[in-house]
């Protein structure tokens, strides 16, 4: 077994910043194509295993941060008593919708950075669409000290005419800021 010393130490860091873990993500529409709620939130809390009774994910990696969107209530419910202490939790549901967004991430790899954002897409006319919320906030990776910024957005699809991608994405991220 090795100890740990002060240059084992310093050979980590430099291998850290050399070669950086990657982050691992998890973009997921909870509610397309997934009948059995509990399934879902189960999967979501054992972040290193294989989960055959979803048919959308056939394999989780484990994760990092977990971006969830269309989460309902209960699910949300579900996944919060389900989540291990070393998870955090960030929702909204915001503009009067009836669906959460879901941002998840682990706490032993990320620093909350200031208080999370809670918004949701605005249409072409400035008008807030009460169903597309967002959730978004700045973490800080505890073994690199790097900063990045998060959200988890229930995007329009590519024929919704109403909406603009990019200036949407970037009010989140000035927000977050």
């Amino acid at each position: 077994q090795s100890k740990l010393t002060p240059t084992s130490l310093l050979l980590q860091r430099a291998k850290d910043i050399l070669f950086p873990p990657p982050i691992r993500v998890l973009s997921h529409n909870v509610w397309w194509k997934n009948e059995d709620m509990d399934n879902v939130a189960t999967h979501l809390t054992q972040p290193w295993g294989y989960v055959e009774e979803l048919t959308c994910l056939q394999q989780c990696l484990g994760y990092d941060v977990a971006c969830l969107q269309e989460c309902t209530g209960t699910f949300l419910r579900m996944l919060d008593d389900k989540l291990p202490a070393s998870h955090t939790l960030w929702a909204a549901q915001t503009c009067g919708g009836r669906y959460w967004a879901v941002l998840v991430y682990d706490r032993n790899r990320f620093e909350q950075i200031d208080v999370p954002w809670y918004g949701c897409f605005k249409l072409n006319n400035g008008q807030l669409d009460k169903g597309r919320p967002a959730v978004a906030g700045v973490l800080r990776d505890r073994r690199l000290g790097r900063y990045m910024i998060v959200a988890s957005v229930h995007a329009p699809h590519y024929n919704d005419t109403p909406y603009r991608l990019s200036p949407n994405l970037a009010h989140f991220m000035r927000e977050a800021l």
